[in-house]
């Protein structure tokens, strides 16, 4: 499945009208699948163009997705990283081989383990890299083509995004399969994050999913100060987004 594509001022933007269709298309061309959000959108000037328009780029919050409406692609939703490569891993988990990269060997242990014990015959892997993904580019070549993995998920704390995504397209021509940035969606799987899924109300405005702190556990009947000043402050950063939208100044 090909998607539209808009652009937000210099880069390129997929419109995703569902998690599946993402998945699917992602399997088919075996694409590095990239999250835009608001951070992005904003520093969408300093961004390599190259790298979107060799990738699937996915609207990842609320503030993306405006802009591609605002661009004409009336169909995008907001897709999570969690929810996408926890779907990916429900879908493929029979048939499909998958390689964890991450910078913390006891989220990943953790999360193996998770993953083992959902997926009785699951194939996955990891390695643990340090906080600068390029330095064990080396050494993880070497086991992707050794293990040869469908799909490769990478949660790096790297904070120049540009610098992550470079890596990614470049793992890709080493070995052909699915990369996916995944940010902290380890540690919300071990949070006990729940997945708020297309079936429950997955929608682009659902105000549940977006006011969730990223490290609450559901489980919990009452809401932490530090919960609930983090969802007020997620809606006062929405606001003045969409204030810099309407004066046009995005």
């Amino acid at each position: 499945m090909k998607f539209n594509r808009c652009y937000l001022n210099t880069i390129s933007v997929c419109e995703v009208s569902s998690v599946q269709s993402l998945i699917e298309a992602a399997y088919k061309y075996k694409q590095v699948l990239l999250p835009v959000n608001e951070r992005i959108v904003l520093d969408s000037y300093r961004q390599n163009t190259k790298i979107f328009e060799e990738s699937i780029p996915y609207p990842q919050d609320q503030a993306a997705v405006l802009v591609l409406k605002k661009e004409g692609c009336r169909n995008s939703i907001v897709i999570d990283s969690y929810v996408l490569w926890w779907q990916i891993m429900e879908t493929y988990s029979a048939t499909s081989r998958f390689y964890l990269i991450g910078d913390n060997k006891e989220v990943l242990q953790s999360v193996v383990a998770i993953v083992r014990e959902k997926f009785k015959t699951i194939d996955c892997k990891f390695v643990v890299v340090g906080n600068h993904l390029p330095t064990s580019y080396r050494t993880i070549v070497a086991q992707l083509r050794e293990y040869n993995p469908d799909f490769v998920f990478i949660a790096s704390s790297q904070r120049d995004t540009k610098l992550l995504h470079l890596s990614l397209l470049r793992l890709k021509t080493k070995h052909h399969a699915v990369y996916i940035a995944v940010e902290n969606s380890f540690e919300k799987l071990i949070h006990g994050y729940t997945m708020h899924q297309e079936k429950i109300g997955y929608a682009p405005f659902n105000k549940c999913h977006n006011s969730i702190d990223d490290n609450l556990n559901l489980k919990t009947p009452f809401l932490s100060i530090k919960t609930i000043f983090l969802m007020l402050w997620k809606q006062i950063k929405l606001f003045r987004f969409k204030l810099l939208l309407r004066l046009n100044l995005i």
